[in-house]
C-alpha cells in the first residue's frame, strides 16, 4: 500500500493512524515508538516535516514496486509478524487497535490466511500467560 504507486495524502492517513497505535503501545511497555517521519530519517536520511514528505524522500522507496499479488512475502511477514505481535501486546495492555486490526482482518480475508493464528503470538513466542507488567519489565532489562 505504501509502494510509490498507492502512496497518497489519503492512504498516508492509514499509516499515521497505525504509527498512532504502535506509539501508544509503546508507551504501555515503557518502549517509546518514534515518530514515523523520525524513524524515516534516522535509518534513511530523509527530508521531510510530514510523513508524506519523508516517506517521498526516501531514495530506495522511488525504484520498489509494489508486489503484483496479495501471495506475497511482504504482505505475509509484515502483518504475521509486526502487526500481529503488535495488536496482542496491545490486548495484554487495554490499547485499542482499530486500524492495525483492520489491517489484518482485511489481509487476512484478502489472502485466506488467518494471520491472527498464523502469526507471532504472544504464545507462540512463550509470552502467553505473562502479565503487561511482566512483558514490560523482560523489555526493559
Amino acid at each position: 500500500m505504501f509502494y510509490r504507486e498507492g502512496l497518497s495524502e489519503r492512504t498516508v492517513v492509514l499509516l499515521e493512524q497505525a504509527a498512532r497505535e504502535f506509539q501508544q503501545v509503546g508507551e504501555a511497555y515503557d518502549a517509546p515508538v518514534p515518530p514515523v517521519a523520525e524513524l524515516l530519517d534516522m535509518y534513511y536520511g530523509c527530508e521531510g516535516e510530514t510523513v508524506l514528505d519523508a516517506m517521498r524522500s526516501v531514495a530506495p522507496y522511488s525504484s520498489i514496486t509494489a508486489p503484483t499479488s496479495l501471495d506475497h512475502r511482504f504482505l505475509h511477514e509484515d502483518v504475521s509478524s509486526t502487526l500481529v505481535p503488535m495488536t496482542e501486546l496491545a490486548r495484554r495492555a487495554g490499547c485499542p487497535t482499530p486500524m492495525t486490526d483492520a489491517v489484518i482482518g482485511l489481509a487476512s480475508t484478502l489472502s485466506h490466511v488467518d494471520y491472527r493464528t498464523s502469526g507471532r503470538t504472544l504464545a507462540g513466542i512463550g509470552w502467553g500467560g505473562l502479565t503487561q507488567a511482566q512483558i514490560r519489565d523482560v523489555l526493559n532489562r
